[in-house]
């Protein structure tokens, strides 16, 4: 390559700006709103492959009693962080022990029923329309137990709504919302090594995609 064509390569990597990212910027797009129904179609096919080659065609269903939160988790230190933090908020890893954590995916890849679609690309399962993982349930009875000073307090014990997001891996995703809720649980149970920038030699990555904005709601 010669010296010229070198010099203007560097020179045009250089004049690349890389813009921040901003959340705010397309949060009304619905770039796949015209494509819902292929979507749903495209989905439906390819997990009933899955389910057909992996001999799982019935309505899934895992006993989880008890023991679906990680018990090793500094249960002091989570609440005090919630509380210290305005607007209230605290970021854990390995929220659900290992077994609960395992089922709960397994019951993901074999349910049905995500019938929720989205025109950002992506299919929601509620508990109206069947979603109910035992680990789920067990999770709400547990983090009241564990973390009274946050779940166990007036107007925020009771378990209003539960659901799950699958996602096109090419989507732009949850558009930026706020939640009705005095308290909301977000948690992913994607491998790690399936995220974007995936570091196989540390088993991390870097993030996992999630916007978070500090504004407080008042409703």
């Amino acid at each position: 390559m010669s010296q010229n064509k070198k010099k203007k390569q560097k020179k045009q990597k250089e004049e690349i700006v890389k813009t921040p990212y901003d959340p705010l910027e397309n949060c009304s797009k619905q770039p796949f709103e015209e494509h819902r129904s292929y979507l749903k179609e495209a989905h439906d096919v390819g997990h009933l492959i899955w389910l057909l080659n992996n001999g799982k065609i019935s309505l899934p269903y895992h006993e989880h009693r008890e023991g679906s939160l990680n018990f090793n988790l500094p249960f002091d230190s989570i609440e005090k962080s919630y509380h210290n933090t305005n607007p209230n908020l605290v970021i854990l890893d390995d929220f659900l022990n290992e077994e609960a954590l395992q089922k709960l995916r397994s019951y993901c890849l074999e349910f049905p029923f995500w019938n929720t679609i989205y025109g950002r690309g992506y299919l929601g399962a509620f508990r109206e329309n069947g979603f109910q993982p035992n680990v789920l349930n067990t999770l709400a009875t547990e983090v009241m137990e564990n973390l009274p000073g946050i779940f166990n307090t007036p107007n925020k014990r009771h378990l209003s709504q539960m659901w799950a997001f699958k996602y096109e891996s090419k989507c732009p995703g949850i558009d930026i919302h706020a939640d009705f809720a005095a308290i909301n649980t977000n948690f992913w149970i994607t491998p790690t090594k399936c995220n974007a920038d995936y570091n196989e030699e540390k088993d991390i990555g870097k993030s996992g995609g999630y916007v978070g904005l500090g504004y407080r709601c008042t409703v």
